[in-house]
């Protein structure tokens, strides 16, 4: 399959997640629901389930990257990569953390109330936020991540500590990658299958919720090459709908076992499948916009900002003893259209100006 190239189809395909994720958490911070719409939180289709999209398009994205532009042998090529990743993501991660580090504090020092789910802000926080290593600890399931959002990057960012090891093995000894990105993988699925979240045992690094990175980002990985060396009938396409209804029906299965098992249908059937479709040259020309082009640039900087900006609405309407109705689609039209401002914002003070990121 020719895949070779900017894939502008992928590039909507974060768009639209991103806006789902931001809409999914903006019915979940303001506790709103729209009884003739779609309830993004909270409704029959549980939104979250969009990060597993989030991780198979980065391990997919990362995958491409190096096949591009593959890592040296040496040690220190795995560790130049492993600092391009942080270079890229860690700045905004940096605003955002402290962004909600003096919103929560300002907060307490005001009201001596906590803002949000998180009760103590420190420069520990923030350290581990910039660190990329606040994935969990023995005694909690709670991370020590400064926000829900934020919890991505850092399991993001330990998928990328896994592969440059993985790599470095991989040349060190001969192996074969594919098997040791299918051993991650495995080790994702069956944590994830087995053990509820939220339940023990909780560990620095591996738990039920970290392994929903693992399956995804090296899920994203073999997919990808597993496309380059594929072409696939289009007859296959044709079965879209009952993957699509069957991908609804698990979306909205829930909580226990069965809901459980759905990361595993997500993973290994739904998304993909929706990637493969997206991969098509047809769509890949249509969603060559100027419009798209733009908004993905700013999409990570309107993922990790956009829980600040609903904490200092909330900071704002306490302040200033302000309130406007939240539960209204006109309403959550304007936080999205603020949140692209926002980001487009972001993106281009922090990473083009200040970081000189292309």
């Amino acid at each position: 399959m020719n895949i070779a190239g900017r894939m502008y189809s992928y590039d909507f395909l974060k768009i639209v997640a991103t806006f789902g994720i931001m809409c999914h958490h903006y019915q979940q911070s303001f506790a709103v629901h729209f009884p003739y719409f779609i309830d993004f939180y909270g409704g029959r289709i549980y939104f979250g389930f969009l990060v597993e999209l989030f991780f198979l398009l980065s391990g997919w994205g990362i995958a491409c990257k190096l096949d591009i532009t593959p890592i040296g042998d040496s040690i220190k090529a795995h560790a130049k990569f492993l600092l391009g990743r942080y270079r890229r993501l860690i700045p905004i991660v940096l605003v955002a953390s402290l962004c909600e580090f003096f919103l929560y504090r300002f907060y307490y020092d005001l009201y001596g109330e906590y803002l949000g789910w998180k009760t103590i802000y420190s420069w520990y926080d923030i350290a581990l936020n910039v660190a990329g290593l606040a994935v969990g600890s023995f005694y909690n399931f709670f991370y020590l991540c400064i926000d829900s959002p934020l919890w991505y990057v850092n399991v993001l960012i330990m998928c990328y500590w896994i592969l440059a090891v993985e790599l470095y093995l991989c040349r060190r000894f001969g192996w074969n990658k594919m098997w040791l990105f299918l051993l991650t993988f495995l080790a994702g699925a069956v944590f994830l299958t087995l053990v509820k979240q939220n339940s023990p045992p909780y560990m620095p690094f591996f738990n039920a919720s970290i392994a929903r990175g693992y399956m995804g980002f090296f899920g994203g990985m073999m997919l990808y090459n597993y496309m380059k060396k594929h072409t696939f009938n289009p007859r296959y396409f044709r079965y879209m709908p009952i993957v699509f209804l069957l991908g609804v029906r698990f979306i909205g299965s829930g909580t226990g076992l069965f809901g459980r098992v759905s990361y595993l249908f997500l993973d290994c059937i739904f998304w993909p499948t929706v990637i493969i479709y997206f991969s098509r040259q047809e769509l890949n020309t249509y969603f060559n916009k100027k419009y798209v082009s733009l908004l993905v640039k700013a999409t990570f900087a309107m993922y990790a900002m956009h829980a600040p900006f609903m904490d200092a609405i909330k900071f704002a309407e306490r302040y200033w003893g302000f309130y406007f109705e939240k539960g209204s689609l006109v309403t959550m039209g304007l936080y999205l259209v603020c949140m692209v401002f926002v980001g487009l914002t972001t993106w281009y003070v922090v990473e083009r100006r200040l970081f000189w990121i292309r």
